[in-house]
């Protein structure tokens, strides 16, 4: 229920995203400077600036702070021209698609990693091979998995 607040505001983006990116364009890059720099800040240093509530507070201000620079980075990069051409390129298109899988699968593959070769091989060995063999695993359930499911509706 925590996150509820950011799935919603993931949706409106979505369903909302042709007024948004129109209303950003139509601002001057003195705007799309200052919101982009404030986004940055917010989703990196969030953490330090809701240090400022106490305890029970400062966690619930904390994701409040990222969510809000988040969708601001979102809406910019969809209203950006140059971002839409780089996620047209064939390896993020993939990547793209394999998404859901590679979300799913990646801790899984790291983990079976670390408990298959640890304590003999650092865990940062094992990154480039977790990272190789999650794509890998994503791509084989996107394909013999989600498109299937997909194509029966």
């Amino acid at each position: 229920l925590r996150y509820l607040v950011f799935f919603v505001v993931g949706a409106l983006i979505a369903k909302h995203r042709h007024a948004l990116t129109a209303r950003w364009r139509g601002q001057s890059r003195r705007v799309h400077l200052l919101l982009g720099v404030a986004a940055f800040v917010l989703y990196t240093y969030a953490r330090v600036l809701s240090s400022v509530w106490d305890a029970p507070m400062a966690r619930d201000a904390e994701d409040l702070l990222v969510g809000v620079g988040a969708s601001v980075l979102i809406v910019w990069l969809l209203a950006s021209s140059r971002a839409q051409r780089a996620m047209e390129r064939p390896p993020l298109v993939f990547l793209g698609r394999i998404s859901y899988s590679l979300y799913l699968l990646h801790l899984l593959v790291l983990f079976a990693l670390v408990r298959a070769f640890s304590p003999g091989v650092s865990v940062y060995l094992l990154l480039p091979a977790a990272l190789v063999l999650s794509v890998v695993a994503a791509w084989a359930s996107y394909r013999f998995v989600e498109l299937p499911s997909m194509e029966l509706g």
